[in-house]
């Protein structure tokens, strides 16, 4: 059973100004998820902190980070448009299903690469 952690700090907490180029605050949102994301490709079934989830909402994705195992803790990522997931999906959630998800990476992973590697 998942907790909810904090929400990840980064760019997307700082207010909307009318007029503010949408661009720069994108990037900036961007880079940050780029940081996370890097940390979150080194998480192993083994040791799964730092993995992010995603979780479909609406037209996007709800962002998580494993932050702690015992209890098991996802921090939120209000990244974009800043979905979550309901309480009761959260808590719903446990180490075996972050595991069973970075296996189910790897093994796209290793697929992906058997094949070229190309996405295209």
């Amino acid at each position: 059973m998942a907790t909810r952690g904090y929400d990840i700090p980064g760019p997307w907490d700082a207010e909307y100004v009318s007029g503010e180029d949408w661009k720069v605050r994108y990037d900036a949102e961007q880079a940050a998820l780029a940081k996370l994301e890097a940390v979150s490709d080194k998480a192993t079934v083994k040791d799964p902190k730092g993995y992010i989830m995603g979780f479909g909402v609406a037209d996007g994705s709800a962002l998580y980070v494993v932050e702690k195992l015992r209890p098991l803790t996802l921090c939120h990522i209000p990244h974009g448009d800043g979905y979550q997931i309901p309480d009761a999906h959260l808590r719903g959630i446990n180490i075996d299903d972050v595991r069973a998800e970075l296996q189910w990476r790897d093994k796209y992973a290793a697929i992906h690469l058997a094949n070229g590697g190309d996405d295209e």
